[in-house]
């Protein structure tokens, strides 16, 4: 005899099963998810640039604030072009070149321009009419020469003597003459303080003053004197001066 029940129970259950598959109203019971194990060889996901800012955009955005030139002679100069010196890496690049206020070397050049004119009172003097004509132009032409040198040892003191600010150290050129200079170095991560001031009507109109950098290399302090824009030459110091100490690698390469 064959089995009703067990006929009649099949049947009803694959009924139920065309009917869940037609009818799309019906929900379905979630299958179980497995748990998906990480591989410990695997590495570990990276966190976003933006949550991960580069310590050196601060000193990026300085260099952008300034105004850059191509003037040669500029006394600011961010990013100078074909400009090196001496024990330049071939990897450090020169951020920023400093000299003195260009009014300093205007005023030199002025007092050239004045004793070049003294010669034209010669003939107003009397007691010099008893002097040959040919020891007066002897006279009035070493005159010229030595304002000439004059002029020319005021213009290479101020344009060689520069103080420059690299992505690694911080380099003072002092020029005294053709055949003698003296180069002093203080590693970025070597500077303790940073002082800026500048004092004097002409210092606030023109904006220059007097740079103090104490440092804990063989050079102990190094003073930029009458440069232009001071507070920001020590803003930007104290920020490449922190960017270095948030970081282990060499900046800005």
């Amino acid at each position: 005899m064959p089995d009703i029940f067990n006929a009649s129970t099949y049947q009803a259950s694959q009924n139920i099963n065309q009917s869940n598959v037609s009818n799309p109203d019906v929900v379905q019971p979630p299958s179980p998810e497995v748990p998906q194990t990480q591989d410990p060889a695997a590495p570990a996901p990276q966190a976003p640039i933006e949550n991960n800012p580069e310590p050196f955009v601060a000193v990026e955005t300085l260099l952008h604030e300034f105004h850059s030139s191509a003037n040669p002679f500029a006394a600011f100069s961010p990013e100078p072009k074909a400009t090196s010196f001496d024990s330049q890496s071939s990897d450090e690049r020169i951020l920023l070149l400093v000299r003195q206020h260009p009014i300093f070397i205007t005023q030199k050049i002025s007092l050239a321009v004045l004793l070049s004119l003294l010669p034209a009172i010669i003939p107003f003097l009397p007691l010099l009419n008893a002097i040959p004509l040919s020891i007066i132009v002897v006279i009035v032409m070493a005159w010229y020469l030595g304002i000439f040198g004059y002029v020319l040892q005021t213009f290479l003191n101020w344009y060689f003597n520069v103080y420059i600010i690299s992505n690694e150290r911080i380099i003072a050129v002092e020029f005294t003459s053709l055949f003698y200079k003296h180069i002093s170095y203080a590693q970025i991560d070597k500077i303790e303080d940073v002082t800026a001031t500048s004092s004097g009507f002409m210092g606030a109109v023109l904006d220059f003053g007097h740079l103090e950098v104490q440092t804990a290399g063989a050079t102990d302090q190094f003073e930029f004197d009458n440069v232009p824009h001071p507070t920001q030459v020590a803003k930007f110091i104290n920020e490449l001066l922190n960017a270095v100490q948030k970081e282990d690698r060499t900046p800005l390469k």
